[in-house]
């Protein structure tokens, strides 16, 4: 069957179901992004020319070497960030029901959390959020952060501010379960392990069924032990859940280099990829997500899709967190696994266009425009 009957029968199908029917709890960390373009050259007060891509901006910087530059940038908007927040809030504009615990504000919420707090079942603050530029390319982006508020995002402040009984009965009763961003936290391994040690002994309902999905970030700044320590980790939960792990093409080819694979970035072929990686991590679902198509590898099923791809994106900075909401809605709502690529990739799809997440009618409208070639 063709990408686009698939994409009919996709959009007929999610007319069918309850996303409100899904209870959700996502955590733990929490930015506050600023949204930044690089001037290229200052025309007047008002106006001025950005740097386009990474390219030119790297060019630019390297050319500064061993002399000084000065770099202005302009923000263009400030807004929840963090791969968790994201998440969830993407998840609740389809209509998930959601509880989040994590960085976003302590005692009192972060102002730019506001709404996003406000439509969630349950919030459980437990520090303040990090903070970010993201630095907008046509090619691409840089995050920098500055982490100093995660230091007090310990699986000890979780327990203090939340409790280990209130942990356990919220994911006895959530379906989906998300634990995110790994690599900049830099406790978040212990809360992960924490759980699995002190707040899997709690349950009282089965987990059969239900989905974790877990979304590392970044690695390459953690330390090797670390890393693979966090590996083991994320399988252990496979005991109990239908495991998850969403990478970008970077973090694919970091996790298959932990395990000595040897892949090249840009010629890198994804069925090979996800398969070496499964080799070595025994998880339910592997999902990798490339610039312009995905994949997943679910048993040993391998599925790839071809994505919207947009080439004058309007926002990039949550691209694949909205990715990963349509994907893991897509799998819990009882889609087929190259369904939920496409639902994954239509989210992600809307979000760059649009500069925000769709609601659960605009992604269904996105698909149907998308089947007949009517995307801009």
């Amino acid at each position: 069957m063709d990408q686009n009957s698939i994409l009919e029968i996709l959009a007929d199908k999610l007319k069918t179901k309850i996303p409100s029917s899904v209870h959700a709890v996502i955590g733990f960390d929490g930015f506050v992004d600023d949204v930044v373009h690089v001037v290229k050259k200052r025309i007047d007060k008002n106006n001025y020319i950005r740097e386009l891509t990474l390219k030119d901006y790297g060019e630019r910087i390297a050319a500064s070497s061993g002399l000084s530059t000065n770099v202005e940038i302009v923000t263009l908007s400030k807004k929840l960030g963090g791969n968790g927040t994201i998440l969830a809030n993407a998840l609740i504009e389809l209509g998930v029901k959601m509880s989040y615990i994590g960085a976003v504000g302590y005692p009192d919420i972060n102002p730019v959390y506001y709404e996003m707090t406000s439509r969630c079942e349950n919030v459980f603050p437990v520090c303040n959020p990090s903070s970010t530029d993201a630095m907008e390319f046509e090619d691409g982006k840089i995050i920098r952060t500055k982490l100093s508020a995660f230091q007090e995002l310990t699986f000890d402040a979780i327990k203090e501010r939340v409790g280990l009984d209130v942990l356990a009965k919220l994911l006895d009763e959530s379906t989906l379960i998300g634990f995110e961003n790994w690599a900049l936290p830099p406790y978040s391994g212990q809360i992960w392990r924490g759980i699995l040690d002190e707040v899997m002994p709690l349950l009282k309902k089965s987990t059969a069924g239900k989905i974790l999905f877990f979304d590392i970030a970044d690695p390459c700044m953690r330390q090797e032990q670390e890393f693979r320590d966090v590996m083991n980790t994320i399988e252990s939960f496979s005991n109990y859940y239908h495991v998850i792990l969403g990478l970008n093409l970077c973090e694919a080819v970091q996790v298959a280099d932990l395990f000595g694979g040897s892949f090249d970035y840009s010629e890198t072929d994804l069925e090979a990829l996800a398969r070496y990686i499964a080799r070595h991590i025994d998880i339910g679902t592997l999902v990798i997500h490339p610039l312009k198509e995905a994949c997943c590898l679910k048993g040993d099923e391998f599925f790839i899709q071809k994505g919207p791809y947009c080439e004058k994106p309007k926002l990039t900075t949550g691209a694949g967190d909205n990715f990963n909401s349509g994907f893991v809605l897509g799998e819990i709502l009882g889609l087929e696994p190259a369904e939920s690529l496409l639902l994954g990739m239509a989210s992600s799809g809307f979000y760059v266009r649009n500069g925000r997440s769709a609601h659960y009618e605009e992604l269904i409208e996105f698909l149907i425009l998308w089947s007949k070639g009517a995307l801009e």
